[in-house]
């Protein structure tokens, strides 16, 4: 595979890790409207009027607070235990491309010295030079080996968000229409 297209692809998990950390913004902004709603119509409910809409009441705000637990749930986990993966910094791949190279003109020097030892014996037919294009080479390979695993990783963590913020999402769905039928035992309770 292209190291564009990877890098590409990584730069898109980022990206999306970025977009994610956003949505969160909608289920908690909601839930706090939602919450405020019941908690209006909770001290405004008259509780003496009829027991079933008393019942239908507390079953309808009991509901629509366990779904709003289940979103703030999801939302944390949206959000903790996720470790992205980055490439390494341009100054520490040159570092380990001198590093590499350094270790390849030592590996060369030593074949070398191995080649003069035996050519006392036999004639020597192959030098060894080190090369910068194997070294480039080499720190390209290991960018690319770099940038599969953290784009792998971080699509994984960026999969799991995204599946918990749909959850919250879900349940604030389930918590509007838990604190809608709340609101309707509430004016069926004030009409009575």
């Amino acid at each position: 595979m292209d190291l564009e297209l990877i890098l590409a692809e990584y730069r898109a998990e980022l990206d999306r890790r970025f977009k994610l950390g956003g949505m969160v913004n909608f289920p908690v902004g909601v839930l706090v409207i939602i919450a405020s709603a019941m908690a209006w119509l909770a001290s405004g409910f008259p509780y003496a009027a009829s027991d079933t809409a008393t019942a239908f009441f507390f079953t309808f705000m009991i509901s629509a607070s366990l779904a709003g637990v289940t979103v703030i749930v999801h939302v944390v986990l949206s959000h903790s235990g996720y470790e992205y993966h980055m490439l390494p910094r341009a100054a520490e791949l040159e570092e380990e491309f001198k590093e590499f190279q350094q270790w390849k003109e030592g590996q060369v020097q030593r074949t070398n010295e191995l080649l003069a030892w035996i050519d006392e014996y036999e004639p020597a037919t192959f030098v060894s030079t080190a090369s910068t294009e194997s070294a480039e080479a080499e720190l390209a390979l290991r960018i690319r080996e770099y940038a599969i695993h953290a784009t792998d990783a971080n699509a994984v963590n960026n999969d799991k968000k995204a599946k918990h913020l749909h959850w919250a999402t879900t349940a604030i769905v389930v918590q509007l229409v838990f604190a809608a039928l709340a609101g309707i035992a509430y004016l069926v309770a004030k009409q009575a």
